[in-house]
C-alpha cells in the first residue's frame, strides 16, 4: 500500500515500519555493545546507523505534511504545536526517570533541557528539536523551487545548501553525539528531497524498487566495522560515528523505493509488528537505555539477559506510548480542532 488519503492528508503505512526498522537497529546495537563489550568493541557507531534512519524518516514525513497542506498560518500552528507536545513532555519525564535512578544530578538534568549538553543517546533530541525549528523554511524554499522550476531544481538547491553547510561544518569536524544542530543539517535535507520527489514521481516498478532497496540494505549491512573487515579487511575504526550525510542519502533512496511501490519491501513494512515498533520508538529510544543499563548491572555477558533486557525495552517504551505519548498527541488534534 502506498499511501491513502485522510481528509486532507496523506499517510504512508510503511513508513511507520521503517520507523519500526530504525529502533531495531538502535536497540541490538545498543545491546550488543551494552552486554558484550567485547563484540561492541567490533561495531563502533552502528547504532547510529539507525539514528540517521531516523533523521531522513523524520523530515520526509514532517515535509510531506507541507506538501500536502502548504504553509497556512493553522497548519503551521499545528506544526509547532505538535513538535512541542510530542517532543518536549517526554523529554522532561525521560530527565526526570533517569535523575531519580542517579545518572546525573537534577542542575545536570536542567542542562540537558536547555538542549545543549549532550548525554548518552539523549543528544540525538536537541538535534531534531532544532532542526524541526529550521524544517519550515528549507520547505518553502524547496517546494518554491520544485514548483517553479522543478524537481532537478528543487535537487540542486538542495545540493548548495548542503555543500553551504559543509563549507563551514564538513561531516568529519562534527564531534560523535553533539547537539551542534548545524553540523546535521546534512541529514535531514535529503529525506526532505524524498518527500517532494515522491510528491510527484512515484516509482510503480515493484522488482526493479525491491531490488533497490535490497542493495541499499547490504550496502549498509557491509558498512558494519566488523562486517567490513571481514568482507574487505578494513580494520575497525570508528569512522561509523560522522557519517550522518552519507547514511542520510542512501536511507532517502530507501524511503522514496520502498514507500513508491507495492513491492515485497513496501509490504514488509506495511507489517502489523513493524508497524507498532514503528509507532512505539520514540518512547523505546528514550526508554531502553535504563533498561539495558539497569540490567547489565547484574547480568553482563549474558544472552538470556540480553533477550530479557531487549524485550522488556519493547514492553516499557509501549506502555509509555500507550499511557503517556498517544494521549498527549490526542489532546494535540484535540486543541487544533478546537482553535
Amino acid at each position: 500500500m502506498i499511501n491513502s488519503k485522510i481528509g486532507d492528508s496523506f499517510r504512508f503505512p510503511a513508513a511507520d515500519g521503517i520507523r519500526g526498522l530504525a529502533i531495531l537497529i538502535v536497540l541490538v546495537a545498543h545491546c550488543v555493545g551494552m552486554f558484550f563489550p567485547l563484540i561492541g568493541d567490533k561495531i563502533p557507531g552502528s547504532a547510529k546507523i539507525g539514528v540517521w534512519l531516523f533523521f531522513a524518516l523524520s523530515s520526509f514525513l514532517l515535509t510531506n505534511v507541507f506538501v500536502k497542506k502548504g504553509f497556512s498560518i493553522k497548519n503551521i500552528s499545528s506544526y509547532i504545536l505538535g513538535r512541542i507536545i510530542r517532543i518536549i513532555p517526554l523529554f522532561i519525564l525521560t530527565l526526570i526517570v533517569y535523575c531519580s535512578f542517579g545518572y546525573f544530578s537534577a542542575n545536570y538534568a536542567l542542562a540537558i533541557f536547555k538542549l545543549n549538553t549532550p548525554w548518552g543517546h539523549l543528544w540525538t533530541i536537541p538535534v531534531e528539536f532544532k532542526f524541526y525549528a529550521l524544517l519550515p523554511f528549507i520547505a518553502y524554499l524547496l517546494i518554491k523551487v520544485q514548483s517553479n522550476f522543478g524537481s532537478i531544481a528543487m535537487i540542486v538547491a538542495a545540493v548548495m545548501i548542503i555543500s553551504i553547510q559543509q563549507w563551514f561544518y564538513p561531516y568529519f569536524e562534527v564531534k560523535s553525539s553533539s547537539t551542534d544542530m548545524t553540523g546535521y543539517i546534512s541529514a535531514f535535507i535529503p529525506g526532505m528531497c524524498c518527500a517532494l520527489l515522491l510528491s510527484s514521481h512515484v516509482f510503480k516498478k515493484n522488482s526493479v524498487s525491491d531490488f533497490i532497496c535490497y542493495v541499499i540494505l547490504i550496502g549498509i549491512g557491509l558498512s558494519i566495522p566488523q562486517i567490513r573487515k571481514i568482507f574487505f579487511g578494513i580494520p575497525i575504526d570508528n569512522y561509523l560515528l560522522n557519517k550522518h550525510a552519507h547514511f542520510a542519502v542512501a536511507w532517502s533512496f530507501f524511503i522514496f523505493f520502498a514507500l513508491s511501490s507495492n513491492g515485497k519491501i513496501n509490504k514488509i513494512f506495511c507489517s502489523q509488528a513493524l508497524r507498532l515498533l514503528g509507532r512505539w520508538s520514540f518512547s523505546i529510544y528514550l526508554f531502553h537505555w535504563i533498561v539495558y543499563t539497569e540490567i547489565m548491572k547484574h547480568h553482563m555477558e549474558s544472552y538470556v539477559w540480553a533477550f530479557l533486557a531487549f524485550s522488556l525495552a519493547i514492553i516499557i517504551g509501549g506502555l509509555v506510548c500507550s499511557v503517556i505519548e498517544r494521549p498527549l498527541e490526542n489532546g494535540r488534534h484535540f486543541l487544533m480542532r478546537n482553535a
